[in-house]
C-alpha cells in the first residue's frame, strides 16, 4: 500500500494549516511558479521540483504480511482568501457585505516533490484528484463568503457613525475567516479519507469511485461533506 499525496493547506489570510506537519509560511511568499488549478492545465511530473526529503526512501516489506508501504510523492496544495467588505448604516442599522471576494487554490512546486522510480501516471492522476479535491473545498469557501453578511441594530441614530460601520465590517471579516477555516477543516477531513479508502491510489476501484465522486462535487460544491 502507498502512502501518497500528503497534502497541506493554508487557512484564510494566510495562517498555514497543515495536514502532515505544522508549518508556518504566508499566501504572499508562494513562489511565482505556483501553479493554479484549472481544469486545462493538468499537473505533470516536471510540477515536482523539490528533492525527496532524506525520510523518503525506497519501499520496505514490512513482517509476514509482506505490505508494502512508502511515500512516492508529496503535493503541496494552498488554499488562501482575501475580501474586501463594505459596510452602510441607516437610521438604526449597519449592513456590512462583501464587495469582493478571491479565493484561490494553487500547488507550490517549489515543494513538492516525488520518488523519480515511482513517478507513474497512477500515481500522478491519484495527486491530480487530491488537487481536483482542493478546488472544490476552494468552490464552497467562494460561494460561503461571498454569501455572507452582517447586519447590527442601533440604540439610536445618533449612533449611526463611520467606527459603527468600521466595526460591522470587521465582525463580517471574523466570522468569514472562522468559516472559511472550518471548510478547510473539512478539506482535511476529505483528503485522509480520499488517501484511506484508495489506499493511495493503489486500490484501482476505490480510486474510481472517488474520482467520481469528487467530479460530482466539483459541479455541486455544497454536496461535498
Amino acid at each position: 500500500m502507498a502512502d501518497n499525496g500528503k497534502v497541506r493547506t493554508v487557512k484564510g489570510l494566510a495562517v498555514l494549516f497543515a495536514l502532515a506537519m505544522a508549518l508556518s509560511t504566508m499566501a504572499g511568499d508562494l513562489p511565482a511558479s505556483a501553479i493554479p488549478w484549472s481544469a486545462d492545465r493538468p499537473l505533470t511530473w516536471a510540477d515536482y521540483q523539490a528533492p525527496p526529503p532524506a525520510w523518503a526512501t525506497p519501499p520496505s516489506t514490512a513482517g509476514r504480511t509482506g505490505t508494502v508501504t512508502f511515500t512516492a510523492a508529496e503535493t503541496y496544495l494552498y488554499i488562501s482568501w482575501t475580501q474586501r467588505a463594505q459596510a452602510s448604516c441607516s437610521g438604526t442599522t449597519v449592513t456590512a457585505r462583501f464587495v469582493d471576494v478571491v479565493v484561490t487554490n494553487v500547488m507550490n512546486p517549489v515543494l513538492s516533490w516525488k520518488l523519480a522510480a515511482y513517478a507513474t501516471p497512477q500515481v500522478l492522476r491519484h495527486e491530480q484528484f487530491h488537487f481536483n479535491l482542493h478546488e472544490v473545498y476552494r468552490r464552497l469557501i467562494q460561494n460561503t463568503l461571498s454569501s455572507l453578511t452582517m447586519t447590527r441594530q442601533l440604540a439610536r441614530p445618533a449612533d449611526c457613525t463611520y467606527e459603527a460601520s468600521l466595526a460591522c465590517a470587521q465582525s463580517l471579516n471574523d466570522v468569514a475567516n472562522t468559516a472559511g477555516n472550518e471548510l478547510l477543516a473539512r478539506a482535511h477531513a476529505a483528503h485522509v479519507a480520499y488517501d484511506a479508502e484508495t489506499q493511495g491510489g493503489m486500490n484501482a476501484a476505490a480510486q474510481a469511485t472517488w474520482e467520481a465522486r469528487i467530479t460530482t462535487w466539483l459541479a455541486t460544491p455544497t454536496a461535498a461533506p
